[in-house]
């Protein structure tokens, strides 16, 4: 049975946003409202003029980042049911041979594939206050450093010049150290709010105790995963991450060996490969079982650090849901658990 009447497809830009709205598998109209309180609120009044239920009407969109934000918390206040497409999917989606793209035809593809696969549906729901603050901070934390990188780039090249120019000196120094003091003043603010709540507080704490997870990756962890309650399990996380390796199969032939994808969050995988990298240093956890993997098995040094990345993933999904901090001897034991998991990655 069908749990939806009314089906708008919204194509959204910067200044408006064009809707289309379908209803028993006919189009009814195209509409473009402006991007703003107004034309919100007129696109809401107008939803309301088909006389149904809120929760009968299904509303899809382009995740399209900051654009849409005061669109979906205007519908998520009004208890409308917003469901949010990768842009990737929505643009492979269409059956038909996309031979030109404009906006009315993005929302009505929009509109049509809302109808076509309902039972899949699935409501947004807004980050929090807290979630957001934590979102902007990370990311603001992210652009600093990489600004004071090149700044650094900079000084060290004025540094090998034969005769250094002494104000670019002087400038340079000047903009490195006031980066790193705004890093400084961001990651405490970030701590802060993690330890204002006794939950992500925990959370923070059993990631630590994971090898390989430093501050800026249990933040991110915590930040990504809304604080681990929107990713299933781990395999969904590490398919976002871009450690899961894939088959690539047709009946009996094999495409191609198993292989992570680069359709991923480029920002975590890069995260999880340093924090990975860091623990197979002489002496530190997984010392032995690179070497081993290495030098025993003969298998390549980036196939082993995606393994165990693959492992931190699942520590850390693991852990938070058990809500235990690692202990590496209770690991060591029971490593026959997780074979399964090892053959995966």
């Amino acid at each position: 049975m069908e749990k939806f009447s009314l089906f708008i497809g919204i194509d959204l830009g910067k200044k408006e946003f064009f809707a289309a709205f379908r209803q028993k598998g006919m189009l009814i109209k195209v509409v473009c409202y402006e991007n703003s309180a107004s034309g919100i609120a007129r696109f809401i009044e107008e939803i309301k003029t088909f006389g149904l239920e809120f929760s009968q009407i299904l509303i899809a969109l382009e995740h399209c980042g900051v654009y849409l934000e005061k669109l979906v918390m205007a519908l998520h206040s009004e208890e409308l049911v917003c469901w949010l497409w990768d842009p990737l999917i929505a643009k492979n989606a269409p059956l038909d041979l996309n031979r030109h793209k404009d906006d009315i035809r993005d929302a009505k593809a929009m509109a049509l594939l809302a109808e076509m696969h309902q039972a899949r549906a699935k409501q947004y729901l807004p980050p929090t206050a807290e979630q957001e603050e934590l979102k902007a901070l990370f990311r603001l934390r992210a652009q600093l450093v990489k600004h004071r990188t090149k700044f650094y780039n900079q000084y060290h090249a004025n540094q090998d010049k034969a005769i250094p120019h002494p104000i670019s000196h002087q400038i340079l120094e000047q903009w490195i150290q006031n980066s790193s003091e705004q890093i400084q003043e961001i990651e405490q603010k970030i701590k802060e709010l993690i330890f204002q709540s006794e939950r992500l507080k925990r959370m923070h704490q059993i990631l630590l105790s994971i090898p390989g997870i430093g501050p800026v990756l249990a933040t991110q962890l915590i930040e990504i995963t809304q604080g681990f309650t929107s990713f299933q399990s781990e395999k969904a996380l590490a398919k976002y991450a871009g450690t899961l390796p894939l088959e690539h199969l047709s009946g009996s032939s094999v495409k191609r060996k198993p292989r992570s994808s680069k359709k991923c969050y480029k920002p975590l995988k890069v995260n999880l490969t340093m924090g990975a990298t860091s623990t197979i240093r002489e002496g530190l956890f997984f010392d032995k079982f690179y070497r081993y993997k290495t030098q025993v098995q003969k298998i390549e040094h980036l196939k082993v650090i995606n393994i165990i990345r693959n492992i931190i993933l699942k520590l850390a999904v693991k852990l938070v849901k058990l809500d235990q901090e690692f202990d590496p001897e209770i690991f060591k034991k029971n490593k026959k658990s997780w074979q399964v998991f090892l053959d995966l990655s």
